[in-house]
């Protein structure tokens, strides 16, 4: 019976906490990929490398929507249990309430575990993966051959076409380039010739135009614009768009497991310089960050049951809006202690750790109220 009793707790939550998990993970990597949106889009990334990128960040995403997801879960599991009274029948029945909590503290800590051991093997991982798609986005990026006849939409807004191509000496002949805004041409430029050339140590692709013309169409209450130029150049700087995309993310994520972080923090104390104390910090806050954040899972459990024990009566509404309010005043606390740490104010694990010392007390308390109040 006990043991019928465990699984049923335990197995309840699991189904809301991976809806969880899958809702709140597509809002942060939606937010990640809005944010690329512009590179994406404007340099024609082909969808293999796009899912690659996708699958560079979810180690990261996930340790942090886990724990949001675990606490919703529980708090919507316990919450449907006090409304429909199955926890005043097992109280009623002798289980203890200790009993009554205890599946959902083993499923929040256990998935912790299993967080900590599973990103301390996939984020390196994924750190040599991104470096490996830096260098095909590069690559994919500035393979731009230029074929007589042939129209080019590598780099919106703009479409080239060159009636001819001498790759020997790198000039272009019967040029146009079609400036788009959405579907409909903002400005047309002709030249006569010009010359294509990639810089490979800035991973630049330029294009000048030389002696042409740029036509204007008209537009309400406008008339037709015509302009001549002398010279004309188009600058594509593929390394930062790349640099954009995946560059930044590799510089924030170090590709250290955390063991190998530890012993690098060890043996390199902060450097006295601004620049080099902040990277410095950073690697320090990531060492701390990848313990924290999976044992929090355990720790939202901790709050989430007792929580959704006392509020679970017809209040679906009310628990998802207090599992925001916890979720948000989580990773404030979270964000303003590594920004105290960062200035100095507080040494790095306290400020990481912070959060979770608040978790742990407020479940503490909340689980003593109510095994305590009537009925428990």
């Amino acid at each position: 019976m006990r043991t019928l009793l465990f699984r049923y707790l335990l197995l309840e939550p699991v189904a809301p906490l991976v809806l969880a998990l899958f809702l709140f993970t597509f809002v942060v990597l939606s937010n990640q990929m809005l944010r690329a949106a512009d590179v994406i889009a404007g340099a024609a990334i082909p969808l293999p490398l796009v899912l690659q990128f996708l699958a560079c960040l979810l180690p990261h995403l996930l340790l942090i929507t886990m724990p949001m997801a675990c606490l919703l879960g529980i708090l919507l599991a316990y919450g449907r249990f006090a409304e429909h009274y199955e926890i005043q029948a097992m109280l009623a029945a002798g289980v203890s309430y200790r009993r009554v909590v205890a599946p959902a503290v083993v499923l929040g800590f256990g998935i912790g575990l299993g967080m900590f051991f599973w990103l301390d093997a996939t984020i390196p991982r994924a750190y040599r993966l991104g470096l490996s798609l830096r260098q095909q986005l590069l690559q994919s990026l500035s393979a731009v051959e230029i074929q007589e006849g042939t129209f080019i939409d590598k780099f919106p807004p703009y479409v080239f076409y060159a009636k001819e191509f001498d790759k020997e000496h790198s000039r272009l002949r019967g040029i146009l380039v079609y400036e788009m805004k959405g579907q409909e041409v903002e400005r047309l430029i002709l030249a006569p010739s010009g010359e294509v050339r990639f810089d490979p140590s800035t991973r630049t692709l330029w294009m000048e135009l030389i002696a042409g013309t740029i036509h204007e169409p008209a537009r309400a209450g406008e008339d037709f614009r015509l302009a001549e130029f002398g010279r004309l150049t188009f600058a594509f700087p593929v390394q930062q768009l790349v640099d954009k995309l995946v560059g930044r993310w590799l510089e924030r994520y170090p590709g250290l497991s955390r063991a190998q972080l530890g012993r690098y923090l060890a043996g390199a104390p902060p450097p006295a310089g601004k620049q080099g104390r902040e990277a410095w910090m950073r690697l320090a806050s990531e060492y701390h960050r990848r313990a924290a954040l999976p044992l929090a899972c355990g720790l939202v459990a901790l709050v989430a049951a007792p929580m959704g024990i006392l509020m679970g009566r017809g209040r679906a509404a009310v628990l998802f809006i207090v599992s925001v309010a916890l979720i948000a005043l989580y990773y404030i606390l979270l964000a303003s202690g590594e920004s105290l740490a960062y200035q100095g104010w507080l040494p790095t694990a306290v400020g990481v750790w912070m959060p979770n010392g608040v978790l742990l007390a407020a479940g503490l308390l909340l689980n003593s109220w109510v095994a305590r109040s009537p009925g428990a």
